[in-house]
């Protein structure tokens, strides 16, 4: 079975370090620290920009020069791909293969959602594309912004409540701003100011309600015992309970229902029949398996890439 080769990380030369003299050791620790330290390690079955770009996260800017800067929870940092190398800078190795899931049985993974033409059709289009883990606060408030929304609104609404609310930093010479923490989102004024409309007051009593421990015991629970709980939480409907719990927990067997996988499922699977999102989710877990979350990220982004076309309406 294939999977990810062992990570290599390649010799820095003074090239890397941008033509900043290198006196000592201390100087070269303060470089680290300073987010100038680039590192390249060697990955497989990983697409960077399928992966950033395929609609489960949006805390992320195209560079001019290739790349990206990505930004989640306390990490900001750059990256592009160079074939099988991934080269980034401002987080450790180990954080970056956390963030893109690249410690996973990728290629066990693909083997057990390929169930059909149709899927393979998606997987070779898109492989490489990596469910990414995300802070879960972050997460849970992005999610409830995409409420009858759409992509750029929902970056929109996620970039205004971190100026309005989170951490001003500055890396490779442009300020930007995490996103706040819980607790951190304390005027009602300023959400509304973020272009959140109704979904205002559901992110101010989910910042209020939410106890540190919340997080972890989602973790520790069954994928639908988290579900319920999700569901219990102002402003948090299926669709934002399944995207929080695939995108955050790590529950694999979450299958997020929005307007993309209801008419893609359908004219797939259904035949063009309306079908209720408790059937195409439970059709999707009986038929894809545990890791049917895998299978939805990859027919929700090739349906909107046109890649099945012809086969749906």
């Amino acid at each position: 079975m294939m999977g990810l080769v062992e990570p290599t990380y390649l010799p820095l030369t003074p090239q890397h370090l941008r033509g900043h003299c290198l006196n000592s050791l201390a100087t070269i620790s303060r470089f680290w620290h300073l987010d100038m330290v680039e590192m390249r390690l060697r990955v497989k079955d990983f697409n960077l920009g399928h992966t950033l770009e395929c609609g489960q996260f949006f805390q992320f800017e195209p560079q001019p020069e290739k790349g990206y800067v990505v930004w989640s929870g306390d990490s900001i940092f750059w990256c592009r791909q160079i074939g099988d190398v991934l080269e980034f800078e401002g987080i450790p190795p180990e954080k970056v293969k956390w963030i893109f899931g690249l410690d996973v049985d990728y290629r066990g993974i693909l083997n057990s959602i390929c169930k059909d033409s149709k899927v393979e059709r998606a997987i070779k289009a898109l492989l490489g594309l990596r469910i990414m883990r995300q802070e879960f606060f972050e997460c849970l408030v992005t999610y409830v912004c995409s409420a009858n929304s759409n992509i750029p609104k929902i970056t929109k609404n996620t970039r205004l409540l971190s100026k309005f609310f989170g951490k001003r930093v500055l890396f490779r010479g442009k300020p930007y701003y995490l996103f706040p923490k819980l607790g951190d989102i304390s005027d009602y004024k300023k959400v509304v100011a973020a272009k959140t409309g109704f979904r205002a007051r559901y992110i101010l009593e989910i910042n209020t309600a939410l106890s540190t421990g919340f997080e972890s015991r989602l973790r520790s629970m069954s994928y639908e015992a988290a579900r319920r709980e999700l569901m219990g939480l102002p402003g948090v409907g299926p669709k934002v309970a399944d995207c929080v719990a695939l995108f955050s927990l790590e529950k694999f067997e979450a299958f997020p229902v929005d307007v993309w996988i209801r008419r893609t499922m359908q004219g797939l699977y259904f035949k063009g029949h309306k079908t209720s999102d408790k059937e195409l989710r439970q059709f999707a877990s009986e038929y894809f398996g545990d890791y049917c979350g895998y299978a939805n990220q990859f027919l929700f982004y090739a349906a909107r890439k046109g890649i099945f076309r012809g086969f749906i309406g």
